[in-house]
């Protein structure tokens, strides 16, 4: 039996290892700089402290940056859209439950709009871990009235654009909002 070649294409959220690993750098260079000092002091008790910061705030910035990077992506052809992504629930504007790992699948034929939510709803559809929804949740809601909530300040900005000029050229459907990237 021959395998079904798919014709879908993935977008990774490859911004948030890059995003990971400039909050380390930024605080590292701060924590290198007190460590320098205190080595001319010769507290050595404080170089030590600095140190151990440097590396904690170095783990955490790569491992939310990957863990981030492994649990965001969108894929996208064949008529249909899967997005995963790690997010809370939100009920009266505020998050509620556990961080949940979602997968959502749908069919270009099942959207009725989409956009930024913020924009154009006048609020969030879901809470994500960069908590910076305003400029970078994009919604999609469904002819059946569910809305799926995506967060895209992770995703390349020139990947993003092939996504979405794939669902226009397929839906006839415009993105509604202004996307604004953070560069």
């Amino acid at each position: 039996m021959e395998k079904e070649e798919s014709n879908m294409k993935t977008l990774y959220a490859k911004k948030a290892v890059v995003i990971g690993l400039r909050f380390s750098a930024l605080i590292d260079m701060a924590l290198a700089l007190c460590a320098v000092l205190s080595f001319i002091a010769e507290e050595m008790g404080s170089v030590v402290f600095y140190i151990i910061l440097m590396i904690f705030y170095g783990y955490v910035g790569v491992y939310k940056g990957i863990k981030i990077y492994r649990t965001h992506w969108i894929k996208y052809g064949d008529g249909k859209v899967i997005i995963k992504r790690i997010s809370k629930d939100r009920v009266n504007g505020r998050p509620t439950g556990k961080w949940q790992t979602r997968e959502d699948e749908f069919l270009l034929e099942e959207i009725d709009f989409y956009g930024i939510s913020w924009q154009v709803l006048g609020e969030f559809v879901e809470y994500h871990l960069s908590r910076r929804g305003a400029v970078s949740e994009c919604f999609f809601q469904l002819k059946n009235g569910k809305r799926i909530g995506c967060e895209i300040l992770y995703f390349d900005f020139e990947e993003e654009e092939i996504f979405f000029r794939y669902l226009f050229e397929n839906t006839g459907i415009g993105f509604q909002g202004k996307l604004e990237k953070w560069k």
